[in-house]
């Protein structure tokens, strides 16, 4: 009887250990799953881009000089750091249509930035913007001679700018596996050289403000 009591008690303790050990392993699964999924949860954007080396991007934006399209092209440099070029089209130039007969203008705008997240997907995007623009103008004038003879013409009127500018933006970018989805909420391009030889006129302003502001610019693509 003596034997029999210790082998039972031998196997209860034994049974009692294993039981122990197994719920010790399942709450620790049951913690490293609950950890894994809130990590996914708030930072699911910085873990998607982990692995990503390339971005390619469209947008479209709202400048004070007009709506514009943009196509940027994106290395990471880490899962925090991306360096960007972009180029930059806008859609339809208004001048000062005062007595304007007919105009053509476009511009252009190409440039380099670092985009740095502070957070799981808010970034600070900073960097320099090559801005290149034409508008041809065709006007209507008039004269009086000395015998008050009324008399009207064409005036055509052509501005050209070729500017260096200063460029800035805050937005969010969030990630998801290899679809991308962006928003710069505000964003700031500011003249700091100019390459023509002429300081800029009111219409040159038209195509190209020393100071211009944009605000939602919406991107969509792929990481991968």
């Amino acid at each position: 009887m003596k034997i029999l009591s210790l082998v039972l008690t031998l196997v209860i303790s034994l049974f009692s250990t294993f039981v122990c050990a197994k719920e010790q392993i399942d709450q620790a699964q049951l913690e490293k799953v609950v950890h894994e999924f809130l990590l996914k949860r708030d930072f699911s954007s910085g873990l998607a881009r982990k692995d990503k080396n390339y971005e390619l991007l469209i947008g479209y934006g709202i400048d004070t000089r007009d709506t514009y399209y943009q196509l940027t092209l994106g290395k990471y440099i880490n899962p925090k750091n991306i360096l960007e070029l972009s180029l930059n089209k806008f859609s339809d130039i208004d001048p000062d249509r005062y007595n304007t007969v007919s105009y053509k203008g476009r511009l252009m705008k190409v440039d380099l930035g670092l985009k740095s997240f502070v957070g799981n997907s808010f970034y600070l995007k900073g960097g320099l913007g090559y801005t290149k623009g034409r508008l041809e103008r065709i006007s209507s004038e008039w004269t009086y001679d000395s015998n008050f003879n009324y008399s009207e013409y064409l005036v055509l009127n052509i501005n050209e700018v070729n500017a260096l500018s200063a460029e800035a933006d805050i937005g969010n970018q969030w990630q998801f596996e290899s679809f991308t989805i962006g928003m710069s909420w505000i964003g700031v391009s500011s003249k700091i050289l100019n390459f023509n030889d002429s300081e800029f006129s009111s219409s040159q302003d038209s195509i190209n403000s020393k100071t211009s502001i944009r605000i939602l610019n919406l991107q969509l693509g792929m990481s991968f």
